[in-house]
């Protein structure tokens, strides 16, 4: 035997109701009725042929049977009753004359049912399908309603299943819609008779498996339904068609599918974002809910610095759970400098890719102009400039210098292996790659020379480039020190070339050197007396230039035993010359040198200083003057200093003083004992007026005057 349990729910338009659903066990038993705000629960006995029930206009309940003895049943609402509330009762069934199990519902839009019209709703269980039929009842004035079949449905039942009904008004139709559990069938079912545009009812049933007492009911306001779905990708929980008692809460979880994405949630079907869950507060209403799912996709922002591109570049969108490949291309002449990858460096060079996307993600690649790197060297006696691992960016050009040491010329530049014809320099243009440059140098043929040598001093140099200059290799035959001369003498144990030294040796002899060739040298000269050296090749003294050109100096002086004036240099000789001012010497065997150049030779009775102590007594007074002497002042005119030479033949006391020409004394510039030789000193008259003035040296008997003119 199987059972029904209908729930019944109806709507009529007016003020709401004062009475609060009362929800109850339906096996609980009861047999005394409830006061105050449980008055509309009422216990029912539905085995006693007189018991039914009706709702009264003044909100009772009581017994009330119109339909006669046995017809069980009738549920009435009286259209005196306002606001939305649900009526449920439990019925049990009725045997037909054929012993199947019967049951009916009647809907009534009006308290009488002899003269209202209204729905009525019967289920009949029979041997091969369950049967739900939808009437349509007229009163008549009689006992029994005129009933009329307007639509069926056959179905077998199974216990538990739940069969939910509802009527409304549509204009001049009312339809019947009705499931069974998740399968919903409808049945629309079209009166143009009549419009019951007044009542709105739901009415749910419930299969029993078993036969019970059916005694209670519920009365109560209307629930409101929510219908939630979700399309494919995801669902949403709960789901279906959702009641809700009125003022009361409800919530919805949405849950996207792996790989899939909340894509937009529609309430009403109107959007509210994508939300993963959504509640009806304080229902009010009957609601839709509709979830919508599409594939995740994430976005990659790919991005490249100057000089190279990224492909794909911006941004890329990549399905979930795909993979991305990005290439990487440097311009011409530029390399990848780094790759970021979420902001972390990687190792790619020309690509990356991303596996199993399931985030966003950013690459950037960022590129640097390749740089490459000329090795340049220079073999000895030489420079190349700039040398070493020299670094060059792409398509620049690089200039090379090459500069021979003095006395050696370029013997090779060799570029990558090719040597070429370049002497002084090379330049690498729009460099794309490594290279090489290296430069060798050749010096002046070696040559043997031999150069004499006299007994005691010799004023000697050395005109050859050799491995060792100690004197003691050059001039094995020596007496003791040699001596330069600067300001005064200095013993020296290793020589250089551009010098001239004072040697002494017991006998005459040669000297033997070997040694590269000197064709030049550039000697510093200091003003006054300075020895200077020889080159390996003779050179007259009118080639010699100077550094500043047009230097003042005297002639060259050679030694032989005494001081003699030479027109020419010699090879591995030594030369005293006096120079007004400093600056450099050239010494060439090329042509003459130009007049801009060359030295301003003035002839000078003054000898050199005499050679260093210890020379024999015989030659102890070699270069000293003969006479006291006060020579005329170089330059003259002067502004504001100038030169004052003097000569005395012995070790003297000497005053030189400096006259106005009212006779007095405007300067003192030697007061004091002097030793023999040939002295100079410099008059600076920068405070001293235009004008003529006198220099007198006095020394024992000696007095010399000399007249001096100041321009300014």
């Amino acid at each position: 035997m199987k059972y029904m349990t209908l729930l019944l729910l109806f709507l009529v338009p007016a003020a709401p109701l004062q009475a609060q659903a009362v929800r109850d066990d339906f096996n609980r038993a009861a047999t005394t009725d409830l006061a105050g705000s449980e008055k509309w629960r009422r216990v029912l006995d539905l085995t006693d042929p007189g018991a039914s029930m009706q709702i009264n206009a003044d909100s009772t309940i009581s017994p009330y049977n119109p339909l006669g003895p046995f017809q069980r049943g009738a549920v009435y609402w009286d259209s005196a009753l306002s606001g939305r509330f649900q009526v449920g009762i439990i019925l049990r069934h009725k045997s037909g004359g054929n012993n199947t199990p019967v049951f009916h519902i009647q809907l009534m839009n009006d308290s009488s049912w002899f003269t209202g019209d209204g729905y009525g709703l019967r289920f009949q269980e029979n041997s091969t399908s369950d049967r739900f039929d939808i009437q349509r009842l007229t009163g008549s004035g009689a006992d029994t309603p005129f009933v009329s079949l307007l639509a069926n449905f056959n179905r077998e039942f199974s216990e538990g299943d739940t069969l939910i009904f509802k009527f409304y008004p549509d204009g001049r139709k009312t339809a019947v819609c009705y499931s069974v559990n998740s399968t919903q069938d409808s049945i629309s079912v079209v009166d143009t008779v009549h419009n019951p545009s007044g009542w709105y009812a739901w009415i749910r049933g419930t299969v029993f498996p078993d036969s019970v007492k059916l005694d209670n009911f519920l009365l109560g306001t209307i629930p409101y339904g929510i219908l939630a779905s979700a399309g494919p990708g995801g669902a949403i929980s709960p789901s279906g068609s959702i009641l809700v008692e009125p003022g009361a809460d409800t919530s919805f979880t949405i849950t996207p599918d792996p790989g899939f994405g909340i894509d937009d949630v529609l309430v009403d079907s109107v959007s509210v974002g994508t939300p993963s869950g959504y509640t009806f507060a304080g229902v009010t209403a009957d609601h839709t809910i509709q979830a919508q799912f599409d594939t995740l996709r994430y976005t990659i922002t790919a991005s490249a610095g100057p000089n190279g591109t990224i492909t794909p570049t911006g941004p890329v969108i990549v399905n979930y759970a795909a993979s991305r490949s990005f290439s990487l291309s440097p311009d011409a002449g530029y390399h990848l400098d780094s790759l970021l990858v979420d902001g972390l460096p990687v190792d790619s060079t020309a690509s990356y890719t991303f596996d199993n996307v399931t985030a966003n993600h950013a690459i950037a690649a960022f590129f640097s102009i390749d740089v490459f790197t000329i090795t340049a060297t220079a073999g000895p006696n030489g420079s190349i400039t700039p040398g070493g691992p020299v670094p060059v960016t792409y398509g620049a050009d690089q200039a090379f210098t090459v500069a021979p040491a003095p006395g050696y010329h370029v013997d090779s530049v060799v570029v990558d292996g090719v040597k070429t014809d370049s002497a002084a320099g090379y330049t690498f243009f729009g460099v794309t790659s490594d290279h090489a440059i290296s430069v060798t140098f050749s010096g002046p043929p070696s040559m043997n020379g031999t150069y004499p040598i006299r007994e005691n001093w010799n004023i000697v140099s050395v005109p050859l480039t050799v491995s060792d200059f100690s004197k003691a290799a050059l001039y094995p035959g020596a007496a003791g020190d040699a001596y330069a001369y600067s300001g005064g003498y200095f013993a020296y144990d290793t020589l250089s070339n551009g010098r001239a030294y004072w040697l002494k040796f017991p006998e005459d002899d040669s000297v033997s050197m070997t040694g590269s060739m000197r064709a030049t040298d550039t000697v510093d000269v200091e003003d006054g007396w300075n020895m200077v050296g020889s080159i390996s090749v003779p050179v007259p003294v009118t080639n010699v230039t100077s550094i500043p050109g047009g230097l003042v100096s005297s002639g060259f002086f050679g030694y032989g035993g005494s001081y003699e004036l030479s027109p020419t240099i010699e090879p591995g000789r030594g030369y005293w010359v006096k120079i007004i001012g400093t600056g450099k010497l050239v010494l060439d065997d090329g042509p003459s040198a130009s007049p801009v150049a060359g030295l301003r030779i003035i002839p000078t009775p003054e000898m050199p200083p005499p050679p260093p102590p210890g020379m024999p007594a015989s030659s102890d007074r070699a270069g000293i003057p003969t006479a006291y002497a006060l020579e005329q002042n170089y330059p003259n005119p002067f502004n504001p200093s100038t030169r004052i030479d003097f000569a005395l033949p012995e070790d003297s006391y000497v005053r030189l003083t400096v006259y106005n020409i009212l006779g007095e004394e405007v300067a003192r510039l030697v007061d004091g004992i002097e030793t023999a030789g040939r002295k100079s000193v410099n008059f600076d008259a920068a405070g001293l007026p235009t004008g003529l003035y006198t220099c007198r040296l006095s020394s024992g008997d000696f007095t010399r005057t000399i007249r001096m003119l100041i321009l300014k």
